[in-house]
């Protein structure tokens, strides 16, 4: 019972940050809002014992990271991608439902490498 309570406040945290970035008026700010979420998310997903959520918040991080030093290009976002689906799918643990990460995963990568400021 106490993992449910752990988990479900530190995603709060993260869906605090991902609705204040919402709001944020420069891509820096997003991006960094947006690792914040990621963290907490993470933690959460780990907690629930998700390990494909897990696994989708960890390299959306490490994108945003990538994305805020300018260094996310055409290689980090082929390895990024075949990341999150090869790991998503070994470590789905819940069938068709437990996909939706490691798909929303691999299209806001591919989306953020072809969408250009």
């Amino acid at each position: 019972m106490s993992n449910i309570i752990i988990g479900n406040i530190l995603s709060l945290i993260g869906s605090v940050f991902l609705c204040t970035s919402c709001i944020a008026k420069t891509k820096r700010g997003v991006i960094v809002l947006q690792l914040f979420q990621c963290g907490f998310m993470a933690a959460a997903q780990i907690v629930f014992g998700k390990g494909a959520g897990a696994v989708s918040m960890s390299v959306a991080g490490v994108r945003n990271l990538l994305i805020f030093f300018d260094k996310f290009g055409s290689f980090f976002a082929i390895l990024l991608t075949l990341i999150t689906l090869v790991l998503g799918l070994y470590l789905n643990s819940g069938g068709v439902v437990g996909l939706i990460p490691t798909g929303v995963g691999v299209l806001y990568t591919v989306a953020l490498y072809a969408i250009k400021d």
